[in-house]
């Protein structure tokens, strides 16, 4: 587990293994979590683009959302 936030991990970025950034999740000023991401398929084809004005879609997939606030 990696605790965003602490004094030690503000940002955290998990790259493929030619360098590009997949996901980045970074705990910002205010305390929200920025999310940024990309979603490939097999076939190397972008898929999916989390960004912080949305979720886009680019490709063939299925993008569910749900959840919300406990209780």
């Amino acid at each position: 587990m990696i605790e965003i936030g602490s004094e030690q991990y503000r940002r955290v970025e998990i790259s493929d293994s030619n360098g590009e950034i997949l996901l980045t999740l970074e705990r910002l000023p205010n305390g929200n979590i920025m999310v940024e991401g990309r979603i490939y398929g097999p076939g190397g084809r972008l898929l999916v683009t989390i960004e912080p004005d949305g979720i886009h879609q680019h490709g063939p997939a299925y993008v569910n959302l749900g959840g919300g606030p406990p209780g």
